[in-house]
């Protein structure tokens, strides 16, 4: 979880990225992955840049970034699949 230059609080999980927006005080869904290309995992490691560019990574798939101020998601996959269950 973390908070912006505006005061609102963004956070992630397997479900999506969320946004407590401070103004309305409501709990704003802003982006829903697709469950089987993130195999249903959860997003870790939150961090915002001087972009506002939100980052994070996803265990199945890599290193996601999402730009609050257009909505954009990029995706930049691992370079090798990695498998927790070996």
């Amino acid at each position: 979880m973390l908070e912006d230059e505006s005061g609102n609080m963004w956070f992630t999980n397997e479900s999506g990225i969320y946004k407590w927006d401070l103004l309305t005080e409501k709990i704003i869904l802003v982006w829903i992955p697709d469950k089987k290309e993130f195999n249903n995992s959860e997003f870790r490691g939150l961090y915002l840049d001087k972009a506002d560019v939100l980052w994070m990574v996803n265990i199945h798939k890599g290193i996601i970034s999402y730009d609050i101020v257009s909505g954009k998601i990029s995706c930049y996959e691992f370079p090798v699949k990695i498998d927790l269950f070996t």
